[in-house]
């Protein structure tokens, strides 16, 4: 991603993606949040993998891949994610 134009490019083809495989999709996520080509969704367990072979079968040159919680955590972009029990979330800086 060198050229100034990639960063536009990478979110019109993502923009794309994203519209065409959620709009003829039979599963709906809970959440859908994007960032450039960074996803982060939320799905019933049951139905994590036809949602991934619905996206992949979308547009055969991106696949995308799972990372599931665990533990009630998920890191995206620099936060680690915490589920609590309650159902609410809450949000800490990630780092490796």
């Amino acid at each position: 991603m060198g050229s100034s134009v990639s960063l536009i490019m990478a979110k019109m083809v993502m923009e794309d993606l994203e519209q065409r495989a959620l709009s003829f999709n039979v599963v709906q996520p809970l959440v859908w949040k994007r960032y450039v080509d960074n996803v982060i969704t939320a799905l019933k367990s049951a139905i994590v993998s036809i949602f991934l072979h619905h996206l992949n079968s979308t547009e055969p040159s991106i696949q995308f891949t799972v990372e599931r919680e665990s533990e009630g955590r998920i890191s995206f972009l620099d936060t680690n994610i915490i589920r609590k029990e309650n159902g609410q979330l809450s949000s800490a800086v990630y780092r490796k």
